[in-house]
This record gives C-alpha cells, structure tokens and sequence, in this order.
C-alpha cells in the first residue's frame, strides 16, 4: 500500500492538540485568578480536545457560574464540564 504522508503528520497534529489546550488552560488560569468574583476559590483547569473541566470549591454557587463563563469566554472552546462543589 502507498503512503500518502498523512500518517506521519498525526504525531505532529497531536502535539498541536497538546499546545492548544496547554495555551488554554494556562488562559483560562490567567482570567480565573484575575476574576474579582472568585475570591476564595481553588480551581483547578484542565483541558482535553478544547474541552475544559473546572473542578475544585468555591464558596458559593455564583462563583460556580462565574468559572463557567470565565472559561466559556475564551472562544475556540467546545464545551465546559463544571465540576465545582460548593464549600460547606
């Protein structure tokens, strides 16, 4: 069977897929720490296929869906899965 080449470029389009959501969860980071409202928060962000998944406490549930739409403000995101837990 004959190559096209396309094979050879997956490791380097895995390594992209890396970098941006490297670059977006640093971003997300960035503007969650920035947020005045998130004060007293620990959040963690990580991202997988421009998927981003907050976990950790926050002090109430408007902080919740403030993280939510930090995160979903930074455009090219596909989605958020919001596993933030109300401290008690």
């Amino acid at each position: 069977a004959q190559s096209t080449g396309d094979e050879l470029w997956e490791p380097v389009k895995a390594l992209g897929n890396y970098l941006d959501d490297a670059g977006m969860t640093g971003e997300i980071k960035i503007r969650l720490a920035a947020e005045k409202g998130l004060e007293g928060s620990d959040i963690s962000v990580t991202t997988n296929g421009a998927v981003v998944r907050l976990d950790g406490t926050v002090t109430n549930a408007a902080q919740a869906s403030l993280a939510e739409r930090v995160a979903r403000d930074l455009g090219n995101i596909k989605g958020v899965v919001n596993n933030l837990r109300v401290k008690r």
